[in-house]
């Protein structure tokens, strides 16, 4: 019995140790398997349009709005860097779609109708300089006409010295500006 006791006491220590070290291996930045010194981070977005981003992926890592989880960014900046982003739109976030008048479930023609309106887009959107090793997470910010900026700032978006100035909830304007490519 008490072999037994000591065998699982042992086994819990060791998996314990076991555990602890896979965790520091997850800080890449001091990773010596990790030969281009890359960190994941996570991938918040901020939408300043008026229009409801149903979901978006960042070098194919897909989230909902909100947050995403992970991107891998060199600790080293280094001029070129970018990172591709494709999205899902919902236009017209607030229409009222009909209901089903039982359990008040979305009538399924409506629904359709509505979600026939959803766009996709992807576009490449450069990650501007930061210092070396010091970044926070990466901000995606989906602007009117499709357009994108990326921040790593470690300021939170209402501070007067965070680089991105667009205001939130901006109306697409009658017509956007031809993009190349």
């Amino acid at each position: 019995m008490l072999s037994r006791i000591l065998n699982r006491l042992f086994w819990t220590a060791a998996l314990g140790v076991m555990a602890m070290g896979l965790a520091a291996c997850g800080n890449t930045a001091g990773n010596a398997f990790n030969n281009e010194k890359l960190t994941p981070t996570p991938a918040d977005s901020v939408n300043h349009t008026t229009a409801s981003i149903n979901w978006y992926s960042v070098n194919g890592l897909r989230g909902s709005a909100g947050e995403n989880c992970c991107v891998m960014l060199p600790n080293q900046w280094r001029p070129g860097l970018k990172v591709t982003v494709e999205w899902e739109i919902d236009p017209n976030p607030y229409e009222r779609v009909k209901r089903i008048p039982s359990g008040g479930a979305m009538d399924e023609d409506a629904w359709k109708a509505h979600q026939a309106k959803f766009t996709q887009h992807k576009a490449i959107v450069d990650i501007p300089q930061y210092p070396e090793g010091h970044f926070c997470n990466l901000e995606i910010h989906f602007l009117v006409c499709h357009q994108l900026k990326a921040t790593t700032s470690c300021l939170p978006y209402d501070d007067p010295n965070y680089p991105i100035k667009e205001r939130a909830h901006m109306p697409e304007p009658e017509t956007c500006p031809k993009t190349a490519g």
